[in-house]
C-alpha cells in the first residue's frame, strides 16, 4: 500500500499545482462577490482607454480601480429600466462614453455627466424586437459593430441601423443568431468572420461581398461547417474556429491552404473537444486562449503546445473556474478572464514562479498533510525535501515524487528537520542523529557521532563550509565539525574541555563570510568566530554580539552581516560594530523569531516567521508582508527560506512555493493612479479628468478618490497628494486613497497624485487634474462696477420698468387668452379669424393675418385678416397665396424662424400690398417641427415691433399651433371616416354577394341527387357518409356566413369537405393534395371565409373534369415572411384559353358565369384599400410546345387580419 500511495497522490499533485505561465503553471488572482462584484457570474471584462476595469455581470456591470468596486444597475437612478441587465460587451467611442451590450439593448455611459442612455435601434423590423447583445467589434473605420441575436448591427453616435441597410449584399446576416465569440473583425483582410450556428460567414467591406455555406466561391472547407461557436485571427492572420459538428478545435492556414482539426487535447482522452469551443483570444504573446464546454480551459503555446488551465476549487490561486464566457489582456500584459465564479487575472509578471503541493505519507501525526521542513535543490533538477514523514524526493523534469524513510512508516524519527549534499550523498538532520542516505543504493546509514549524550542526539541544522567541511549542531549536545577526507570529528560542548573558548549547548544559525570565516550563533551566548586558517575560536567585541540568542545571519554584498535575534535584525560590520537595525517601530511583529534569513540580487532582505513571510527594502527599511494563499484555510505558516541560483524556495505547510525575487514589487514604469471619484459636499459627482473641473464658490467642500491598478496585488504602494495653490507641501497618506479639502478659496488649483515605485521612491509620473472655483459674485470687479453703475440708473430702470409692466400685463392676459380659449366647432377658420382679431386688440396692432400652408400647392394662403386691408369680419375676398419663399412671409415659411423687419425700406424682401408699411413682424407657426402657417403683423412706424411682441406673438403661435392641428386633424378625420364608411358598404356589399354565392346551387341540387341515388340503390352506407360530409359542409358554411375572418384551419377544413364531397360525387375521378406549412399557425391566423371556394371549384369543374387522363389538384398554404402567407392553387386540367373556347360553343342558356370569382376578386381588392397585403395573381402553364397544362392561382395575403 506504502508504495502505491505517492503514485495516488501523484495525480493529486497534478491537478493541484500553480505556477507562472513560462513553467506551464497558472496562478490566478480571483475578484468575486466577496471583493465587491455584483455576481459572481461574469459575461464580459473590458479595460478603458483611463485604465479602469470594467465587468459585465448577470446584474449589471461594475467598475474596478484595482481596488474597489463600483456597481451600475437598475439600482441605480440613471439606468434606463428598459435597458437589460445582463451585460455582455463593451466597448468605447470617440468621445470618450462607455458603450455596453446587454440582453435588452445598448447602453451608453456619458462619463463627464453620469448619465445612462440607450441606443436606439433604427429599421422597421427591430422597433418591436429585443436585441440581445452577443459583442461588439470595429472596423477599420473605428465604426461599432455590434452582434446580437437578431443579427449584425453598425453603430453611430445616436443609433444602431441593420448592416444589412449600409451593406444590402449582407442581408442574409439580418437572420444570424450571433454567439459571444462568434464574431471578430480580420484587419489584416478588412473583413468581419462571423461563426454561428448555421455556419462560417466572412463579411467583405472592400469588396463588397458575404461568403458562407451558400455561396463558396473558392470552395474553401472552412465554410463546408454548419454549426460553430467560436473564431479567432491568429497574429500570423490564420484563422481558429470552434466546430460543434466535429466536436473539433479548427485551423485553417491561408498561405497553405491547410485545414487542421484537434479533436483531443494532447491525446489525453478526457479532453476531447465536445461541442468545440466556446470562446478563443489569441493575447499579444500568440497565446490563443481555449474554453471548451468541457468546463476545462487550455492555452496553446506559439511553438503548438497546448497546456491544460487547471481548476480545483480548493485552491485559491486556481482559475475561477474552467468555463471562461470572455477574456482580454490589459495594457500591462495581464490576462484577465470572466467566468461562472468571478474575474480571474494571470499578471503578466508574477512574482510567484510555482506552487507544488507535495503528497503526505503516513507519519505520526493524525491530519491530513505533513509539513516541508526544509528543501535542497540541486542543479540537476533534482529537489530533496526533509518532511515529517522522511526524505522525498521530487524530480521536477517528470514532477514525480519517491519518498524514503530511515524507520518504519509513522514513526517520529523519520522527520527531518535540515538537508544537505555531501559527496553526492543527502545527509538528513533528524531527531535520532544524522542519516545519510545514498541516492544509489537507496539506503540509510546513520553516523555516529561521539559525546556524553545518548548517541540518539536530536539535530538542528547541516552545513557545508567552502572547505567541504561538514558542521552539525545539535539541540542538547553542542556543535559538530566533520571533515569528509579525514573522517575526523571535533566536538565542541560546554562539559568538553576546558581549555576550549568555544562552549555552547545548542546553537541556531551559521554564516561563512566572504572572508571565509565561520560566524555561529549560539543560544544566549552571541556570536563565536572560526578562523579557519588559524583553527581558532574568537568573540565580537560588540556587547550586543556577545549575549544574544542569534537566530539567523545573512552576508549583503557590502559585507556587511545582517543577523535576526529578539529585538529585532541587526546590521553589524565583520569587526562585529552595530550599523543599523530594523524593529518592531519599522514594521516587524512583536515577539516573533526571524529565521533563514536571505539577501536578494537587489540587496532586499528576505525573513520568514510562522506568522509571515516578510521583506525589507534595507536602504529605507520598509517592511512588507508578503502574502500568499496556498489553500482557503490555513496560510502564512513558514517552515522554512533558501535563497539560491536568484530563486527563493519557500516550505509552507506541506507545499513548496518558489518565488522569483527580483519581480516582487516590479511593476515596470508604474503608471500614475486613477481618479476613481469626485465628491461635493460627500455628493459623488460625475467629472472628466481631462477636463478642467468648474466648482462655484458654494462647492468648495470637495473630496478626491484615487487608486493605482496594482494597489491590491502590492502591498508596498504608498500614495502623496498635493493641491497646488492650496497645500505649501506635499501630503504623504499611506495607503489611504482619499484627499478631502474644506474652505478652499476660489481661484485656479492643479490636483496632482503620486505613488511609489518598486523601490519605495516616489515616481515621477503624476496624476493631474485642473480645477477652478468661481469666485463669489460681490468680489468681482464686474459686480463693483455694476453696482456703481446701478445707482446711477435705478430711478430710470424704475421707471421703464413700470412702462414694461404695463406692456407685459396686456401681453400676458392676451397669451392667458389664447392658452385657455375654447371653440365651439373648434374649426381651422374660427381660430385663426380669433387670433388675427384679438392680436389688434391685445397688442394694440394696425393688422394682422394669418396664413396657413395649403399641403397640396404648397402656398401659404389667407386665411383671417383683420385691419384696412379686409375691414369685414370672418370674410375673405380673393385670399391671398404667397409663394414659399416670396417675400418676409415667405421666407419665415421657408426658414421656419420669425422675422422682425425694424424699416421695411432697407428690406428687398418686403412687397407692397395696398399701401406701404414700414415695420414688419412674421411669425412661423410650428407642429411638428414642421412650419404649418404664419402670423404676419405689418405697421405704418418704424421701430415699432419690440422683443415683447416677438415672444408674445412666438407664444401666441406655438399656443394655437397645437390648436390649428388638432382642428385639422378632426377635419382629416372627419373625411377619413366619410371615405370608410364608403369601404365598409363596398365591404358589406361583397359580403353579402358572397354569401349568396358561397355555394354553386348546382352543387347543392347535384350532393342531393347524388345522395338520392344512392339510398334509390340500396347504398345505405355510402348515402350515410355523402350525407354527413354534407351536413357538415354546409353547418360549417352556415356558421362562417356571419363572419367576415375565420381561421385558416376553418377553411382548410371547408375545403377538404368539399373536395371530399366531390371526390365521392365523380367517384374519385380526380385527386388532390392539401399541405399547410409548419411555420404557420392555422390556429391564429385569419382569412376571409369562402374565399378560396370559387378557385377550387372553378379549378375543378372547369379545368380538371373537361381533361382525359389523369386529374391532379394542388393546395399549398405556404407562409413567405413574419407579414405575409400564400395560398396556391394548382391543377393539370386543361387551361383557362381552352375552358373559355369550350364555354363559347355551349348555348346561352347553358353558360354560367361565375360570381364566386368575381366576389373573392372584390373582397382581395377591398383588402388592399384597407391597407392589408392582398394580392392575387392567375398563372396559365404551357409545356415547350405552348400547349396549356393546366392552371396556378396565386393568393397573397396577411398574416395579420383581424375580425
Amino acid at each position: 500500500m506504502n508504495r502505491r500511495l505517492p503514485i495516488r497522490l501523484l495525480s493529486l499533485v497534478a491537478s493541484l499545482a500553480l505556477a507562472s505561465v513560462t513553467n506551464g503553471q497558472y496562478l490566478f488572482e480571483n475578484l468575486t462577490p466577496r471583493d465587491g462584484l455584483t455576481t459572481r457570474e461574469v459575461r464580459a471584462v473590458y479595460q478603458d482607454k483611463q485604465g479602469f476595469m470594467w465587468m459585465g455581470t448577470m446584474n449589471g456591470f461594475n467598475r474596478f480601480d484595482g481596488n474597489q468596486f463600483i456597481a451600475y444597475n437598475h439600482s441605480t437612478p440613471a439606468y434606463p429600466k428598459t435597458l437589460g441587465e445582463i451585460v455582455t460587451a463593451f466597448a468605447e467611442d470617440s468621445n470618450g462614453r462607455l458603450l455596453f451590450g446587454t440582453n435588452n439593448g445598448v447602453g451608453v455611459l456619458h462619463r463627464s455627466t453620469g448619465a445612462i442612455t440607450e441606443l436606439q435601434v433604427s429599421g422597421a423590423r427591430n422597433k418591436k424586437q429585443t436585441i440581445g447583445v452577443k459583442d461588439f467589434a470595429h472596423d477599420s473605420q473605428n465604426r461599432l459593430w455590434v452582434a446580437s441575436t437578431r443579427g449584425i448591427f453598425v453603430g453611430n453616435a445616436d443609433e444602431l441601423r441593420p448592416a444589412s441597410e449600409l451593406y444590402p449584399f449582407a442581408k442574409e446576416l439580418d437572420s444570424v443568431i450571433c454567439l459571444h465569440s462568434g464574431f471578430v473583425f480580420d484587419s489584416t483582410r478588412n473583413i468581419f468572420w462571423l461563426a454561428s450556428i448555421t455556419g462560417l460567414y466572412s463579411l467583405d467591406l472592400k469588396n463588397k461581398k458575404l461568403t458562407s455555406w451558400r455561396n463558396n466561391g473558392d470552395s474553401l472547407p472552412i465554410y463546408n461547417s454548419k454549426r460553430l461557436n467560436s473564431v479567432a485571427v491568429a497574429p500570423d492572420g490564420s484563422l481558429w474556429i470552434g466546430c460543434v459538428d466535429e466536436n473539433a478545435l479548427w485551423h485553417y492556414d491561408f498561405r497553405t491552404a491547410k485545414l487542421e482539426k484537434t479533436f483531443k487535447v494532447n491525446e489525453n482522452p478526457k479532453w476531447i473537444l465536445t461541442n468545440g469551443c466556446n470562446n478563443l483570444f489569441f493575447d499579444k504573446q500568440g497565446r490563443l486562449w481555449i474554453s471548451t464546454w468541457l468546463f476545462t480551459s487550455f492555452v496553446r503555446l506559439p511553438d503548438g503546445r497546448f497546456e491544460n488551465v487547471p481548476y480545483d476549487e480548493t485552491l485559491p490561486h486556481s482559475i475561477g473556474y474552467g468555463l471562461v464566457n470572455d477574456a482580454m489582456q490589459d495594457n500591462f500584459g495581464n490576462i484577465w478572464l470572466a467566468t461562472i465564479n468571478g474575474v480571474s487575472k494571470l499578471p503578466a509578471s508574477s512574482y510567484v514562479q510555482n506552487i507544488i503541493k507535495t503528497p503526505t505519507y503516513p507519519f505520526f501525526f493524525t491530519i491530513n498533510f505533513a509539513n516541508v521542513n526544509v528543501i535542497e535543490p540541486t542543479d540537476n533538477g533534482i529537489w530533496w525535501l526533509g518532511k515529517m514523514e522522511g526524505l522525498v524526493r521530487y524530480d521536477t523534469k517528470t514532477k514525480k515524487f519517491e519518498r524514503f524513510a530511515p524507520h518504519k512508516d509513522g514513526d517520529r524519527w523519520n522527520e527531518i528537520s535540515d538537508v544537505k549534499i555531501v559527496e553526492r550523498e543527502v545527509w538528513c538532520a533528524t531527531l535520532g542523529g544524522v542519516q545519510i542516505f545514498n541516492p544509489q543504493t537507496k539506503k540509510f546509514r546513520r553516523l555516529a557521532l561521539p559525546g556524553p549524550k545518548d548517541p540518539q542526539q536530536e539535530m538542528n541544522w547541516i552545513f557545508v563550509d567552502k572547505m567541504k567541511v561538514v558542521w552539525l549542531a545539535t539541540w542538547q549536545s553542542g556543535v559538530y565539525r566533520y571533515d569528509p577526507a579525514s573522517k575526523e570529528i571535533d566536538h565542541f560542548f560546554t562539559q568538553a574541555d576546558s581549555t576550549q573558548v568555544f562552549k555552547p549547548k545548542f546553537s541556531y544559525s551559521i554564516l561563512q563570510l566572504s572572508d571565509d570565516k565561520l560566524w555561529i550563533g549560539n543560544a544566549a551566548k552571541g556570536i563565536v568566530i572560526y578562523e579557519q586558517k588559524a583553527k581558532a575560536f574568537t568573540f565580537p567585541s560588540q556587547k550586543l554580539l556577545s549575549n544574544e540568542t542569534i537566530i539567523s545571519m545573512t552576508e549583503g554584498s557590502d559585507n556587511n552581516i545582517w543577523a535576526s535575534m529578539s529585538s529585532g535584525i541587526m546590521k553589524f560590520s565583520p569587526s562585529g560594530e552595530l550599523l543599523d537595525s530594523i524593529t518592531v517601530a519599522n514594521g516587524l511583529i512583536r515577539a516573533s523569531r526571524y529565521e533563514n534569513l536571505c539577501i536578494d540580487a537587489a540587496g532586499r532582505l528576505w525573513t520568514r516567521s510562522r506568522e509571515s513571510l516578510f521583506c525589507i527594502q534595507t536602504r529605507t527599511k520598509q517592511v512588507t508582508k508578503v502574502n500568499i494563499d496556498v489553500n482557503f484555510s490555513f496560510n502564512d505558516h513558514w517552515n522554512s527560506l533558501l535563497y539560491r541560483n536568484k530563486l527563493l524556495y519557500g516550505t509552507m505547510l506541506d507545499n513548496v512555493v518558489i518565488i522569483q525575487p527580483e519581480k516582487f514589487q516590479h511593476n515596470a514604469e508604474r503608471t500614475p493612479p486613477l481618479i476613481s471619484g469626485f465628491r461635493v459636499f460627500e455628493e459623488e459627482t460625475p467629472i472628466d479628468p481631462n477636463e478642467e473641473i468648474q466648482l462655484s464658490w458654494k462647492q468648495n467642500f470637495f473630496s478626491i478618490d484615487f487608486s493605482s491598478p496594482f494597489h491590491r496585488e502590492d502591498a508596498t504602494i504608498q500614495y502623496a497628494y498635493k493641491l497646488e495653490g492650496f497645500n505649501t507641501d506635499w501630503v504623504y497618506c499611506g495607503r489611504r486613497q482619499t484627499a478631502a479639502y474644506t474652505n478652499v478659496p476660489s481661484g485656479s488649483y492643479r490636483f496632482r497624485v503620486k505613488t511609489t515605485d518598486a523601490n519605495g521612491d516616489w515616481n515621477t509620473q503624476e496624476r493631474v487634474i485642473n480645477i477652478r472655483i468661481s469666485t463669489a459674485f460681490w468680489n468681482t470687479l464686474a459686480f463693483r462696477l455694476f453696482a456703481g453703475v446701478l445707482g446711477v440708473l435705478l430711478l430710470l430702470w424704475l421707471y421703464r420698468l413700470g412702462q414694461k409692466r404695463k406692456r407685459q400685463l396686456k401681453i400676458d392676459a392676451t397669451i392667458d387668452y389664447f392658452a385657455n380659449s375654447v371653440y365651439g366647432e373648434n374649426s381651422v377658420n374660427e381660430i385663426c379669424w380669433d387670433i388675427a382679431r384679438n392680436c389688434i386688440a391685445q397688442l394694440q396692432f394696425e393688422d394682422c393675418v394669418v396664413y396657413l400652408l395649403d399641403k397640396k400647392t404648397n402656398r401659404l394662403v389667407q386665411k383671417a385678416a383683420y385691419g384696412p386691408k379686409n375691414p369685414k369680419g370672418h370674410e375673405i375676398i380673393n385670399p391671398i397665396e404667397i409663394e414659399i419663399g416670396q417675400g418676409i412671409v415667405g421666407t419665415v415659411a421657408a426658414t421656419g424662424k420669425p422675422l422682425m423687419i425694424a424699416d421695411t425700406t432697407n428690406d428687398t424682401r418686403y412687397i407692397v400690398d395696398d399701401e406701404p408699411r414700414y415695420s414688419e413682424l412674421a411669425i412661423p407657426i410650428m407642429h411638428d417641427n414642421k412650419v404649418i402657417g404664419v402670423i404676419d403683423s405689418e405697421h405704418s412706424r418704424k421701430n415699432f415691433f419690440t422683443d415683447e411682441h416677438l415672444k408674445a406673438l412666438n407664444t401666441i403661435a406655438s399656443i394655437s399651433s397645437n390648436k390649428i392641428a388638432e382642428a385639422q386633424a378632426e377635419e382629416l378625420a372627419k373625411e377619413n371616416e366619410i371615405k370608410l364608411l364608403e369601404i365598409n358598404k363596398m365591404l358589406a356589399e361583397s359580403q353579402l354577394m358572397a354569401l349568396r354565392a358561397q355555394m354553386n346551387p348546382h352543387f347543392v341540387f347535384n350532393c342531393l341527387n347524388s345522395i338520392q341515388e344512392c339510398i334509390v340503390t340500396e347504398k345505405y352506407g355510402e348515402a350515410s357518409k355523402y350525407l354527413n360530409k354534407f351536413s357538415k359542409l354546409f353547418r360549417m358554411v352556415l356558421n362562417n356566413s356571419g363572419k367576415n375572418l375565420v381561421t385558416m384551419n376553418e377553411e382548410k377544413q371547408v375545403l377538404e369537405l368539399y373536395l371530399e364531397l366531390e371526390q365521392m360525387r365523380f367517384e374519385k375521378s380526380f385527386s388532390y393534395e392539401m399541405q399547410v406549412d409548419e411555420d404557420l399557425e392555422a390556429d391564429e391566423i385569419l382569412i376571409p371565409s369562402m374565399l378560396l371556394q370559387p378557385y377550387v371549384e372553378n379549378a375543378l369543374w372547369h379545368g380538371l373534369m373537361h381533361k382525359e387522363g389523369e386529374r391532379k389538384l394542388y393546395i399549398e398554404f405556404k407562409r413567405l415572411n413574419e407579414d405575409v402567407f400564400r395560398c396556391v392553387i394548382d391543377d393539370n386540367g386543361i387551361g383557362r384559353k381552352k375552358s373559355f373556347e369550350l364555354k363559347e360553343k355551349q348555348s346561352k342558356s347553358k353558360r354560367h358565369e361565375s360570381k364566386g370569382l368575381k366576389i373573392s376578386k372584390d373582397r382581395i381588392d377591398v383588402l388592399q384599400k384597407q391597407g392589408f397585403h392582398a394580392t392575387l395573381e392567375m398563372i396559365d402553364k404551357e409545356n415547350d410546345n405552348g400547349e396549356s397544362t393546366g392552371t396556378t392561382i396565386v393568393v397573397e395575403l396577411s398574416t395579420f387580419l383581424k375580425n
